[in-house]
């Protein structure tokens, strides 16, 4: 009986048990790997854990607040009633960028990208170039696609990110800007593509040395690739398996409360006035399509943002270097929790294996929540923690079975 009963349990032999449980311990791990390699990363911090730490975080004083310097403008309903068109005529945008050219703010950062014919008048044209001339930097926006359209502006080498991009990744992608008779008097471009769940690309790159950076990055020259990594003015930008960074948005209010009619604006330069709202040290932003029917709202772990804020707080990260650090190498963590938590299926009787399990969850839990709510660093917990629990839980169930196999035996 004793013999028998030596092979049945784990508790009298723990030889075997060793072995059953690496064996158990290494299914559970290959399990999760895969569902982690096959978008369940993606499903988990996407849909459930970038939500939960961005909403929790952003009901509490540590959110990402806006640049005092940052001045954004927007093309709303007002403006649309006042102008009674759907687009801004360029003879409006001309004094639009005269006007603040008199202000001399650091930079301008508009996300329109003016691919449409603008007038047939080449003199208005003309003025149009020379106000983007006189104005301060002025940053467009252009539109990255993965196929070549016979009918769009292609964006041109002369106007891409000249630095040398290592072992950047190259995507095969095609950029288009604005039309080619005003290509030049913008001082920048910038892709304002997103690849959803609120991350977005810092540079698209096309080529060994063909890349346009993300419109929100064209703030002066504090872009740079050293070594293939993408740095910010010195604060490296981390990045995932898919070359994205992972904006810091806030909360929705926070942006509205900071947003201005841009009619406010328009008429202030009309009457030739001096906008006394911005200053030579600011940045201002032109948000182009803020009013019914043309804003593009985002799926981001703030919630449902309109498009412009997500772009906007793009500059705001550059400006405060409040970026989100992503910490990698969670399958390597994903081992080690499933061989801890096998470990404690083993090893621990059914009155503490619950409570243990209980702890270190929670820890895990807290530990990547504070870490995010402090300091912006996303740790990878959320798969350790579900490796900590499946590897008890299996463990000490098989355990449990072994045991009462063996008790009906005696």
């Amino acid at each position: 009986m004793q013999k028998l009963l030596s092979k049945k349990t784990w508790i009298i032999n723990s030889s075997a048990s060793k072995k059953k449980a690496a064996l158990l311990c290494l299914i559970i791990y290959f399990l999760l790997a895969l569902f982690y390699v096959n978008n369940g990363q993606e499903f988990i911090y996407n849909r459930l854990v970038n939500p939960m730490l961005f909403r929790l975080r952003n009901q509490t004083e540590y959110y990402s607040k806006l640049n005092p310097h940052l001045k954004i403008f927007a093309v709303d309903q007002k403006t649309m009633n006042e102008i009674q068109s759907e687009q801004m005529p360029i003879e409006e945008w001309t004094i639009l960028f005269e006007a603040l050219a008199k202000s001399h703010p650091k930079a301008i950062f508009i996300d329109k990208a003016f691919s449409l014919p603008l007038s047939r008048d080449p003199n208005v044209i003309h003025a149009f170039q020379n106000a983007l001339h006189a104005a301060a930097p002025v940053n467009a926006g252009a539109i990255v696609a993965p196929i070549k359209f016979l009918t769009m502006n292609e964006f041109t080498p002369k106007q891409s990110f000249d630095q040398q991009l290592g072992s950047l990744k190259i995507f095969k992608a095609f950029a288009y800007g604005p039309r080619p008779e005003i290509i030049d008097s913008f001082a920048h471009l910038g892709h304002t593509n997103d690849d959803g769940d609120g991350y977005l690309k810092p540079l698209y790159r096309f080529s060994e040395s063909q890349a346009i950076p993300h419109w929100g990055l064209n703030l002066g020259d504090g872009l740079s690739v050293q070594n293939g990594e993408i740095y910010f003015d010195k604060h490296h930008i981390s990045v995932n398996e898919n070359a994205a960074l992972l904006v810091n948005m806030g909360p929705l209010l926070n942006y509205w409360m900071n947003t201005y009619s841009m009619i406010d604006l328009l008429k202030s330069a009309r009457a030739g006035k001096t906008l006394v709202n911005i200053k030579n040290d600011d940045v201002v932003i032109l948000l182009t399509t803020m009013y019914q029917g043309t804003t593009a709202y985002k799926a981001t772990p703030a919630g449902s943002i309109p498009g412009g804020f997500v772009l906007a707080e793009v500059v705001n990260s550059a400006l405060n270097g409040t970026w989100v650090t992503l910490i990698g190498g969670e399958l390597a963590y994903l081992a080690l929790a499933c061989m801890i938590g096998c470990f404690l299926g083993w090893a621990l009787a059914g009155f503490w294996i619950w409570p243990v399990l209980l702890l270190i969850e929670s820890l895990l839990f807290l530990s990547g929540y504070y870490a995010f709510k402090f300091y912006t660093f996303h740790l990878p917990w959320a798969f350790p923690a579900i490796g900590v629990f499946f590897g008890g839980a299996v463990l000490f169930a098989e355990k449990s079975r072994l045991m009462a196999a063996s008790a009906k035996v005696v």
